[in-house]
């Protein structure tokens, strides 16, 4: 009975609350540098190039800390999910390693919104999907189903990155007075994510506005290290991605064929 007893105790975190939404948290946390031996040992789409340097997910650095520990991680996670709005983002800013590990931490630190984002019910699975259909239909420039799924997406997982996929259906739908209107009207907070201005960063390049396009660009690019908009900083305006889902391109995830 003693040993039923323990089996049972051991399984309770992972039931409460759903690894998937944790491990996702983690992946929004700063991704620590480490030696050229220890990447070598993660599949490349787990791995980011930045400054002549390897970074991996926190994941695998955080797979040996006590504090880290699922048996700490799950309840912790669980209760600052189910904490008030207010402080929710607080205890997600913060997680229960940090003393082990100062610098992994998110960043940039979460807003309420991208808070309420990542413990939303959904968020590991079906949100994920949708804006990735959203994703996929802009590249096959069907725009009247990006932007049918994008109001999808926006209405199940508001957000600022939802925002900015909407802009993008719009954009490419030459509807910039719709783009307007929904801007005009985003609170603060949502305004602020980084893709936005990634798309402001491509209607201004469409319209020829060099100077707007690049500065918007620039204020968003350290949000994606290595990704193309790195090397669009550096290019002429006819040479950049032509849309925010080649502009912001895991490279790590290409196919590559030998």
């Amino acid at each position: 009975m003693a040993l039923i007893g323990a089996c049972l105790l051991v399984n309770i975190p992972p039931l409460v609350q759903h690894p998937t939404p944790v491990v996702r948290y983690m992946w929004v946390c700063a991704w620590p540098a480490v030696t050229t031996e220890v990447a070598s040992g993660v599949p490349a789409f787990a791995r980011r190039e930045a400054d002549g340097r390897t970074m991996i997910p926190p994941d695998q650095v955080l797979a040996s800390t006590v504090s880290a520990s699922p048996f700490v991680l799950l309840p912790w996670f669980f209760r600052a999910a189910h904490s008030s709005a207010d402080d929710r983002a607080a205890r997600l800013n913060a997680p229960p390693w940090l003393s082990a590990w100062p610098g992994l931490r998110p960043t940039p630190p979460l807003s309420s919104e991208a808070a309420d984002a990542i413990v939303h019910p959904g968020f590991a699975v079906y949100d994920a999907a949708l804006g990735d259909q959203v994703l996929r239909a802009q590249q096959l420039r069907d725009g009247d189903r990006a932007l049918a799924l994008a109001w999808k997406f926006v209405t199940l997982a508001p957000s600022g990155y939802a925002d900015a996929l909407l802009l993008e259906s719009f954009r490419l739908l030459h509807r910039k007075s719709d783009a307007i209107d929904w801007l005009t009207h985003l609170p603060l907070e949502r305004r602020q994510h980084p893709a936005i201005n990634i798309v402001l960063a491509l209607w201004d390049r469409d319209e020829g506005k060099e100077e707007e396009a690049r500065a918007l660009l620039q204020s968003s690019a350290p949000s994606y290290p290595g990704a193309p908009l790195q090397r669009a900083l550096q290019e002429p305006l006819s040479a950049w991605p032509a849309d925010f889902a080649a502009m912001t391109a895991d490279p790590s995830l290409e196919v590559r064929y030998n």
